[in-house]
């Protein structure tokens, strides 16, 4: 148990009514559909004794009669706000409501908010391993339940508690939502102080340049940092030293103390030593600086401590005497007086004055031991949050500024319950503009005042102000808190509702495959995934840019006009992307009857690499610099094996001249130069074609610049708020269609086009888009009609900026439709009409504006030549659904599904939480058009989430037949000749040769190539062919490698137990070596041939990445030592050569499914793909789901029928059917 926890027992009766009193308290306005859903199942942990009950009951009716009485109303109060001189304690309710409401995000707290760094260029992170959920939750329980005495005096005020204010008890009950914004406040400002950067102690940050004005200055770090950093001293300045007024409470600074830091930086590479703390001697009066020594890198850092050569620190301190306060914790808790206070309410000053209550330490001296909060041995991860929060409550939470106006509790509370949650974290990150609440905070943490510079002598910008801006975003969203606007939330709530919903999902999200004319529900765009674009580009914006959906007007007019702004979008999404499922543009024009590879460099006249951002015009120079060195693939291309390949750009170093699309060959030509309408031979610098769900306007490079400078890495590299600072769309424009983020991007590139050239389209005639559908929203209220000529107007804005064009498209129709479906009503339109007035475009547009691309040729999508798919795609609110039911049904599935056979004493190799992880990403459509079922309409459809229940229960027992039965990763040598077991098995078992194991021909390209060299060893199995624990000395595992190592193999010789190579033993198969033999089976499925791994390398390997499109698994680092492999089999006389490490590939690296880093992961994921390609793209598979689900099949019938497809052998079938009878009862089918 955690410090600070009680676990007692209770009679059934308390927790019956515990939960009935829970149920009363939902919040009914409140919408939070998945973490509200099915609350009944929600379960609180009780930390207080039967006996305290009666007490937190009273404690509980003073809170809120006490809340009654400061409102005069009889029953409870809409908004209390305690003032910093009365009680912070909150109810029992409302401290479990926030409890339980963390426990339900705490992956999404684990996964954004304790996130570390991995180096110094912070752009990729890592699980924090010094700052876990768990030690959180236990210390801000005790804060919020316990808290720390204040005694009676008149300093500090007149007793009471000190508790983390988790909000007040209301009539609305949403009181605790000012708590949890209360918790968003202190993770924010802890993700900027400590947890991003892994460490307890406060780091050497501080570089002093002795000579600034050199032209390549050297930076130092000053080891008397220890003292003060960023000018602040830690024994002398505010808020660091105490006033006149609490002088009682500081430590006092003894120059003998020594002391060094517990922690130090985590990242690689040299930096300064721990800080650190002693007295000066007669020998030692300074101590030097570290020099990183960044220009003699092969010298690496050093500490220089030489008499002429001193930097002192900008306090100018030379020597560390004194200077032992530096920060620590959670907040980095410094300063004698800081840490004089914990002493006094927390540690042995308490302690020592019988202040029991408050004593959470009673052996620790804060003032004569502050390193404990590092390395205390028993508590140092729970401590590191008790002081943090600690001082978070004395210091922040109690912060009431009566001079400045400002009361942290009245801030918060104003944050969580009246403003615009998003809106008002539109921050500014200038000097000297208005503040936001974060900044403020900040100011308080920092500097002791809201409103910095708080010292006037030596006054200090507040530090990392935008980068507590992001982290307090981040918190905030972590935590679950809404970051909605109000007028978003209306406008999700009416797209939440179920019948415009089901519209949304059902109609508008349908894509047509050209090969057959079928209609199926897209893979790329979701509903959730518009929902959460339209949110960030609605709130967030860029700029003072936003996708309008009725901002700045009242009621109805706002509404509608909001909603016939987004049908418009919607319009134009289908019609470009959506019908054809595609994120990238496509080669879709013939010249001289062939498609030219060039044509990613421009179609029907454009040159994209020219449309750059015009002069003059606001964006001018903010297009993408001209990279000839740039080199990857698009990710779609148009679903049908005899289209062009996806669009890609190269220097001409890779390909001199490009040809053509050869339709009779299903290849590329390159063998003579091929040129597009433009004369382009090469795809030198052609990376700027179109791509997202306007991907046929969205070319050139002042978009993708545009994109950067706002929303991108550019933004952020140049101080400004950016939705995506990690992404640049310069260096990597194909982000928006091959990035973690771009199930988002595909919806946010085209809402971003959308706001730039249409929304703020007005000419000098008087043509204002948003004006013009205003007075269209007005006049359909009215029962007008659409009117055609302004729809044509606005396809010619979207594709020339310009209101007039020779080619406007007509999608009155498309709008109807449109509009009916997400409003309900039908609207009249007017007779055709193209009759239009010139008008002049606005000149802040590219100075190159592509035409429109034709749409006579089919242009739907998924990589080359996929396995069909003919089910429909479920949406994340179904995968959600069924992971749920699956974790519900833990026990039984683990016992009777992932449990082998034998005990074994190493964990099972195959977990639950493995396998939702996988299915989670299989399911979801990480990887590029290919899912694992599990439903469709899953919530309202017992027949489809029963079909997903079924694959799932089937692959389970598949995989328990293959693999979990016998607790196996590498396939065992099984397959004996009369008790000799061919050593060249790991070719190919049963007369197979696992190389043989080929792609059809219109999928040869994705096969691995022949690599003779290979040589790589199985991992041995842990149980025997007959399910015992396995025979340490019975067939070795698997190993391949070339024939000069290996010129021949030998046997296992089961009778004497005994390896024997001296002369050849062929297999059933004839082969008698083990070259290019690396292809046996591994993982859940035992994914076995060149094919099936050639698949999953282009599909989630390293090809996938080198070749521009998404990968699961793109650069995993793995090393094996063929050394080990060689003296395991035998062949220690042979002469070898170093095995190199590999680049993470499926077709070089097949064994790190079962022996590299994401082993546990691939030994899910590599079989599911599996399922995916063998078993679910089988025409009769579809048929059978369908049967069994209506009750026209039996699960016997059906299993038998997957044991065909998959031509398993009599035995595996037998037992494949046993397991899938378990997999059925586990999981609840029965």
């Amino acid at each position: 148990m955690r410090p600070g926890t009680l676990n007692h027992p209770f009679s059934p009766s308390f927790y019956i009514s515990l939960t009935l009193q829970l149920l009363v308290l939902l919040p009914s306005h409140y919408h939070y559909p998945s973490q509200w859903h099915n609350i009944h199942n929600a379960h609180y942990e009780v930390y207080a004794a039967q006996e305290e009950q009666e007490e937190e009951e009273e404690e509980d009716t003073r809170i809120l009669q006490n809340n009654n009485n400061n409102n005069n109303n009889l029953f409870c109060t809409h908004d209390d706000v305690p003032s910093s001189t009365s009680t912070t304690s909150s109810s029992t309710k409302v401290i479990n409501q926030v409890l339980s409401y963390l426990d339900d995000h705490k992956r999404s707290i684990q996964n954004t908010i304790l996130q570390s760094y991995t180096d110094h260029h912070e752009n990729v992170t890592r699980p924090s391993t010094q700052y876990l959920y768990d030690d959180f939750r236990a210390s801000l329980e005790w804060m919020a339940r316990v808290g720390v005495d204040r005694p009676n005096d008149t300093v500090m005020g007149g007793g009471g508690k000190w508790n983390f204010y988790m909000g007040p008890d209301n009539c609305d009950n949403d009181g605790w939502h000012i708590g949890l914004a209360n918790v968003a406040a202190f993770l924010g400002q802890s993700m900027t102080m400590v947890i991003l950067n892994d460490t307890c102690d406060e780091l050497n940050w501080e570089m002093i340049f002795p000579n600034p004005n050199s032209k390549d200055p050297d930076g130092f770090y000053p080891l008397s940092n220890a003292c003060g950093q960023s000018g602040v001293s830690y024994t002398k300045s505010s808020p660091n030293s105490c006033p006149a007024s609490e002088e009682m409470y500081q430590c006092d600074v003894d120059p003998y103390m020594k002391i060094t830091a517990a922690s130090k930086t985590t990242f690689e590479g040299d930096a300064p030593p721990p800080l650190e703390c002693s007295p000066r001697t007669a020998d030692q009066t300074v101590t030097g600086h570290y020099d990183p020594a960044p220009n003699n890198p092969d010298i690496g850092g050093r500490i220089v401590n030489e008499e002429g050569n001193v930097i002192p620190s900008q306090l100018g301190r030379t020597d560390v005497e004194g200077c032992c306060w530096w920060g620590r914790g959670a907040l980095h808790t410094r300063g004698v007086c800081n840490l004089g206070k914990l002493n006094y309410y927390l540690g042995a000053g308490a302690a020592k004055e019988g202040r029991d209550g408050g004593a959470r330490y009673p052996d620790i001296d804060f003032c004569t031991n502050p390193e404990a909060i590092c390395a205390d041995a028993t508590r140092t991860m729970e401590m590191r949050w008790t002081v943090a929060l600690f001082e978070w409550t004395e210091r922040i939470q109690s912060h009431d500024d009566g001079i400045m106006g400002w009361n942290y509790i009245e801030e918060v509370t104003k944050f969580a319950m009246e403003g615009d949650l998003i809106s008002s974290v539109q921050f500014s990150l200038l000097q000297g503009e208005p503040s936001h609440f974060i900044d403020e905070v900040g100011g308080v943490l920092e500097q002791g005042c809201p409103f910095p510079p708080c010292d006037t002598e030596r006054p200090q910008r507040l530090r990392w102000k935008s980068r507590r801006k992001r982290n307090f975003i981040t918190a905030v969203e972590g935590v679950g808190l809404p970051v909605k606007s109000e007028l978003f939330r209306e406008t999700e709530e009416h797209f939440n509702d179920p019948l415009i919903r089901a519209n949304f999902e059902d109609v508008l999200l349908l894509s047509k495959s050209p090969v057959d004319g079928k209609v199926y529900q897209s893979y790329r765009y979701h509903f959730t995934d518009f929902m959460e674009s339209l949110r960030k580009m609605a709130d967030v914006g860029f700029g003072d840019n936003f996708f309008y959906i009725g901002q700045g007007m009242e009621g109805t007019l706002g509404e509608n006009s909001g909603l016939l702004n987004i049908a418009m979008f919607l319009s134009y999404a289908i019609e470009m992307s959506i019908l054809d499922d595609a994120c990238d543009e496509h080669n879709t024009q013939l010249v001289n009857g062939r498609f030219p590879v060039s044509n990613a460099c421009g179609m029907y006249g454009a040159s994209y690499q020219d449309i750059v951002c015009g002069a003059g015009a606001e964006d001018a120079g903010k297009e993408c610099p001209l990279d000839i060195n740039q080199s990857f693939s698009a990710v779609t291309r148009t679903l049908d094996h005899r289209a062009p390949q996806p669009f890609k750009c190269a220097p001409k170093s890779q390909y001199p001249v490009t040809g053509f699309w050869d339709e009779a060959h299903l290849e590329e030509n390159h063998k003579t130069a091929f040129t597009n309408q433009i004369g382009r031979i090469d795809v030198e610098g052609c990376c700027w074609w179109g791509r997202g769900v306007l991907r046929k306007v969205t070319q050139g490079r002042c978009f993708f610049g545009q994109l950067n400078y706002y929303i991108g890495k550019r933004a952020a590299m140049e101080g400004r708020p950016s939705i995506y600072p990690k992404i640049d769309f310069c260096s990597f424009p194909e982000a928006i269609c091959a990035s973690e983020h771009s199930n988002e991007l595909r919806w946010v590139s085209g809402m971003f086009y959308w706001i730039k050239q249409v929304q703020s389209f007005d000419n000098k005639d008087g043509w204002n888009y948003i004006e013009k559908i205003k007075e269209l929203s007005t006049a359909i209220i009215s029962g007008g009609e659409l009117d055609r000529s302004l729809l044509m107007s606005v396809d010619c804005i979207l594709k020339t900026g310009s209101v007039d064009c020779d080619s406007a498209e007509d999608l009155t129709d498309r709008l109807n439709e449109v509009l009916t479906l997400i409003t309900g009503f039908t609207l009249p339109t007017q007779s055709p009409t193209t009759t239009m007035s010139p008008s002049a475009s606005p000149t802040d547009f590219p100075t190159v504006i592509p035409t429109d691309v034709p749409t006579s040729l089919p242009t739907s999508t998924i990589p080359p030549s996929a396995s069909p798919n003919i089910f429909w795609w479920p949406s994340r609110q179904d995968v959600d659904l069924i992971i749920k039911i699956i974790e519900e049904k833990r026990a039984p599935i683990e016992s009777d599904l992932l449990t082998p056979r034998v005990e074994i004493d190493d964990e099972n190799l195959y977990s639950l939480d493995g396998f939702l992880s996988a299915l989670k990403v299989l399911a979801d459509g990480t990887v590029q058009g290919l899912y694992f079922y599990v439903g469709h309409g899953t919530f309202t459809n017992y027949n489809h989430r029963k079909r997903g229940l079924v694959n799932v229960a089937a692959f389970l027992a598949h995989s328990k037949t293959e693999a979990i039965h016998n607790s196996i990763c590498d396939e065992r040598n099984v397959d004996g000749i009369e008790g000799k077991f061919p050593l060249s098995n790991s070719c190919g078992q049963h007369g197979v040769i696992y190389q043989n194991l080929r792609c059809t021909p219109d999928e040869a390209f994705m096969e691995c190539p022949p690599d003779p060299g290979l040589q790589m060893s199985a991992v041995a199995a842990l149980t025997s062919s007959d399910g015992a624990v396995a025979d340490p000395n019975g067939p070795p595992a698997f190993f391949c490698g070339p024939r000069m190592y290996f010129p021949f193999t030998g046997y296992y010789d089961g009778e004497s137990k005994t390896i024997r190579n001296d002369e050849p033993f062929s297999n059933r198969a004839g082969r008698t070596d083990v070259q290019s033999c690396c292809w046996w089976g591994r993982g859940a499925a035992q994914v076995k041939g060149v094919c099936m791994y050639g698949k999953l390398n282009y599909y989630i390997g390293a090809r996938a990445k080198e070749e521009g499109r998404r990968s699961l698994f793109p650069s995993v680092d793995v090393s094996s030592s063929f050394f080990g492999l060689i003296l395991l089999h035998g062949f220690s006389d042979r002469k070898l050569t170093p095995l190199p490490n590999l680049h993470f590939q499926f077709c070089q690296n097949p064994q790190a499914i079962c022996s590299g880093q994401y082993s546990y992961s691939l030994m899910w994921v590599t079989g599911m793909f599996s399922w995916v390609e063998v078993v679910q793209s089988h025409p009769e598979y579809s048929v059978n789901l369908d049967k069994i689900a209506d009750g026209d099949m039996g699960y016997e019938e059906f299993i038998d029928a997957i044991s065909d497809i998959l031509g398993s052998s009599d035995d595996d079938k037998i037992e494949r059917r046993s397991n899938f009878k378990l997999a059925v009862d586990a999981i609840g089918l029965a």
